[in-house]
Parts: C-alpha cells; structure tokens; sequence
C-alpha cells in the first residue's frame, strides 16, 4: 500500500502471517529503491518477524 501525504510517503507491506514492514519517506525519496529495499528485508527477514496466532487466543472475527 503507498499513501502519498503532504510531507513524503507511507508504504505498507506484508512480510508475513501478522507482520508488517512500514516505511515512511520524504517527499524526494526515491520510491522504486525503497521498494526494492523492501522487498529485500521482506525476503530475508521474514522468517525472523512473522508473528503467528497464539495458540488458545480467539481469532479476530471468530464467535465467542
């Protein structure tokens, strides 16, 4: 997800079950590098930040 603000950018993606990487950019950052340095991490890192569902918790949406 990229939102565009007035001061730069925010950019939102998944990096796993749980996990999310944000980055948050000046207005004159280069968005195709940051992407793909993003995807970098997502690709070696991932494994490191997922965050599965405990087990025994209540999933988000499940009946009571």
């Amino acid at each position: 997800m990229l939102l565009r603000m007035h001061g730069g950018h925010l950019i939102v993606t998944v990096l796993g079950e749980g996990s999310r990487l944000a980055v948050l950019t000046g207005p004159k950052a280069d968005l195709k590098i940051v992407a793909y340095q993003m995807v970098l991490l997502a690709e070696n890192a991932a494994h490191v930040l997922d965050s599965p569902a405990r087990v025994g918790t209540p999933q988000r949406g499940a009946a009571a």
